[in-house]
């Protein structure tokens, strides 16, 4: 049974469906020459601390220069508080330009609220798109969604984003960003990354390791911002964020250190190039087999599965991120009943004396 349980969890991490995009592409004005925008990333404010005086002065930085728009690629706080959520967002809101922002792991995987506070405040559930000067901007969440676990894009998102990526115009370029660089940080980065392919994506935009890097993705350009606060205090004292510039073929990233001029970190041509092949990129994962295990494939599922089983003879039972709670007699292989709740189910469910309790995100038993 053990064995069976873990290749269950193990397929359900493989596999994408499909539902409905929530909202369409929001609109930014294009500029026809070229896009400027600044690039936020682990800002990790922490009310009333240097952080949150730190956010304030390149908020107003921002304000003051001519950029087209600002994007924010998560760990916008710390303990993922409902308090600090409230904090970064009544200073971002004080932005004069358009801005879009994705959660980090310290929005999920130490979410007070279990991930909902995020999208009350800012208004999407971790995947947005909007476009500017003929680009689609796609931006999307890779978890964790249990405690100190790795990075993943569960099945529904990465179907929404393949939906978003599809509709783009006639001639029109497409930019992803999320918290995560798309190395094997990230569990399913080789779904993600041959998606991402499929449709020419032309850079990814990321952050999580606080330092400026350019990366390999598996032939996508990868720019990494730094953080608010250097990652190294010692070396680099000052504080700042990051700066894009994307004109013809070509983008650029420029740090910000405030109070001063940009510095150019890098440029590089849009999509797979020669000096892209150059740089060094995460070797491919082994793909998961079971000869070695003894196990068989019991189930597959169309939605990921944070959740732990709960095991009541040859029934099992588990919760998915499309928010269903399932009971599945792996002995005659067939879902017994399922039960849908408003939010992703991310608890083990318990199953005692014929009873089986569960709840869903937002709380709901």
């Amino acid at each position: 049974m053990k064995q069976k349980i873990a290749l269950l969890l193990a397929a359900a991490l493989l596999l994408c469906s499909g539902v409905q995009a929530r909202r369409a592409p929001r609109h930014v004005a294009p500029r026809a020459a070229e896009l400027n925008f600044a690039f936020l990333t682990d800002v990790h404010v922490t009310p009333r601390g240097e952080s949150d005086s730190l956010l304030r002065a390149a908020v107003a930085e921002i304000n003051a220069s001519a950029v087209d728009f600002v994007l924010v690629t998560g760990d916008l706080c710390n303990m993922g508080s409902d308090a600090e959520l409230h904090c970064v967002h009544g200073i971002l809101k004080r932005l004069r330009k358009p801005w879009f922002a994705v959660p980090g792991n310290h929005e999920t995987t130490w979410s007070e609220s279990a991930c909902t506070t995020f999208g009350r405040l800012f208004g999407n559930d971790g995947r947005l798109a909007f476009r500017a000067g003929g680009y689609l901007f796609v931006g999307f969440t890779a978890g964790p969604y249990m405690k100190m676990a790795d990075g993943s894009v569960r099945r529904e998102d990465l179907q929404w984003v393949e939906e978003q990526m599809r509709a783009a115009r006639p001639g029109e370029r497409i930019v992803t960003f999320c918290h995560y660089p798309l190395t094997n940080d990230v569990t399913n980065r080789t779904a993600v990354t041959q998606l991402l392919r499929r449709y020419d994506v032309r850079f990814d935009l990321c952050g999580h390791y606080h330092t400026l890097l350019l990366c390999n993705f598996d032939s996508i350009p990868g720019l990494m911002g730094r953080s608010l606060i250097p990652k190294n205090r010692r070396q680099e004292p000052a504080a700042g964020y990051n700066l894009v510039r994307v004109w013809g073929d070509s983008v650029a990233l420029y740090e910000k250190r405030l109070g001063e001029a940009p510095r150019l970190s890098f440029a590089i041509p849009q999509g797979n190039s020669a000096a892209l092949a150059a740089l060094p990129c995460d070797p491919q994962p082994a793909p998961i087999t079971y000869e070695r295990t003894g196990a068989a494939l019991v189930v597959e599922d169309e939605a990921s599965i944070y959740t732990g089983v709960a095991v009541a003879g040859d029934t099992i039972f588990y919760g998915t991120s499309l928010g269903v709670l399932k009971a599945y007699d792996v002995k005659n292989r067939r879902e017994v009943w399922r039960r849908q709740f408003g939010n992703a189910v991310y608890s083990t469910p318990l199953a005692a004396g014929g009873v089986v309790v569960a709840g869903d995100a937002a709380g709901a038993v």
